[in-house]
């Protein structure tokens, strides 16, 4: 799918980029007769959004070539443009710098307003896995990944995560089309800021590094890089976009192991699926949902069907033949199951309880995971909801007990036929009882 960019509005000097319906990027900042090199990326509508500004006071037009949106200054550029998914990178927003000459610092400094989302630093791994991990399973840690005495690689981080932040919705999880105005908000994920990367006029590159806190998004440059390179340099702080929204890193689920990640509905209603962004990795390649309650029994018709994964990484759905039933504002657990070893995906960074995983399950059987760990990864798992059957609002007394009444139905000739709809008057005011 090619993306493209657009005027906002007929007669307004700025831009926007539409992705899908919960995606979009405006670019221009907030006077439509005054462009400012800013944008505004906005997830499942304006519920959520992150404002990314260059400061400047200067008011200069920008031009519209070569597919991107270019603000040219004398002594650099910022160009905006969509990115396409690629085998490395996701879907993404490119606010692109270019210096076209050596700057007075090393950091470049945007301003950064955000509303309704979290902030996730993805360190090396070197910062939370060691050698001897998993009772001895763990036998080399690099920055990017973490080997098993077999050399397979159980845990990856690419290099253009590592350093970076994943950005998440602050409290929803879930998908709720079926509702009224919902909303599928997969894991929660909303965007990805990847590592920089710096290229000067040669090809060279070199990793920056990025940090954000109280409103100020930073990229330090190599200082040797600054000193030695080719000018114009590009500076890419690239914001990932895709419309799958999973975690950037990945690792091995785990034989028997439940993981499960947790949700607070907002919406009362019934499970209709489980969702995992996985990939296989050996046979069998066998996953099952799992909707766990707030203390951590398995729900109700909590255990889904079973599927086979697949070997390209993607989301694969586990639906309930009967699903459970959901309370809003009630803690769960949405998560799943392994016959053997696959990878799944997620990110670092969370508060401990945000996930859970029991290593000594049982595929054929799942037990109730009540003594599961705490983990501060946020799994990309979620739960596909539909609202719960209405009832009449009506009920009857039997021997001193209210019972709710299911459905109604008249005999007219003999015969029956359902009753649609009852209204009662009070006060001159006629009232739907269903």
């Amino acid at each position: 799918m090619a993306f493209k960019i657009e005027k906002l509005k007929e007669n307004d000097k700025r831009y926007k980029i539409y992705y899908d319906k919960y995606s979009e990027v405006e670019i221009g900042g907030d006077d439509k007769n005054k462009f400012k090199p800013e944008a505004k990326l906005k997830k499942w509508g304006d519920e959520c959004f992150i404002k990314v500004k260059s400061p400047t006071t200067k008011n200069i037009t920008p031009l519209k070539e070569d597919g991107k949106i270019k603000w040219k200054d004398t002594d650099k550029e910022i160009h905006f443009y969509p990115l396409e998914k690629t085998e490395d990178l996701p879907v993404a927003f490119e606010f692109e710098i270019i210096l076209k000459k050596k700057p007075a610092t090393n950091k470049i400094v945007l301003n950064i307003e955000s509303k309704g989302l979290k902030f996730y630093y993805q360190p090396p791994l070197t910062v939370g896995i060691k050698v001897g991990d998993e009772n001895g399973r763990i036998v080399e840690v690099t920055e990017t990944y973490a080997k098993d005495k077999k050399g397979n690689i159980v845990v990856h981080r690419p290099e253009n995560i590592v350093g970076s932040y994943a950005v998440y919705h602050e409290s929803k999880t879930g998908n709720y089309e079926a509702f009224p105005n919902g909303k599928n908000y997969r894991a929660g994920k909303a965007f990805h800021i990847y590592r920089p990367q710096m290229i000067d006029a040669n090809g060279w590159k070199v990793w920056g590094e990025l940090h954000y806190e109280k409103g100020l998004l930073t990229t330090t440059i190599p200082q040797d890089f600054l000193d030695n390179a080719i000018y114009p340099i590009r500076v890419d702080p690239t914001f990932g976009y895709d419309p799958e929204s999973h975690g950037g890193s990945s690792a091995t689920l785990g034989t028997n192991y439940i993981r499960a990640k947790k949700g607070i509905p907002d919406n009362s209603g019934t499970g209709v699926s489980v969702s995992i962004y996985s990939r296989r990795s050996i046979s069998p390649y066998n996953f099952k949902g799992v909707v766990l309650e707030s203390d951590r029994t398995i729900s109700d018709n909590g255990i889904s069907a079973q599927i086979v994964l697949g070997s390209l990484a993607a989301w694969y759905v586990s639906s309930f033949s009967t699903g459970p039933s959901i309370t809003a504002s009630n803690t769960y657990y949405a998560g799943g199951i392994v016959s053997s070893s696959q990878y799944y995906y997620y990110d670092a960074g969370g508060s401990s309880g945000d996930s859970i995983y029991d290593s000594s399950n049982n595929y054929t059987t799942p037990t109730d995971p009540t003594d599961a760990n705490n983990s501060t990864n946020l799994y990309s798992f979620y739960a596909t909801y539909t609202p719960a059957a209405e009832g009449t609002n009506m009920e009857i007394n039997i021997g001193d007990v209210w019972k709710d009444v299911d459905k109604v139905e008249i005999n007219i000739g003999d015969v029956w036929k359902d009753v649609t709809k009852i209204e009662i008057n009070v006060g001159d005011v006629w009232k739907t009882v269903f």
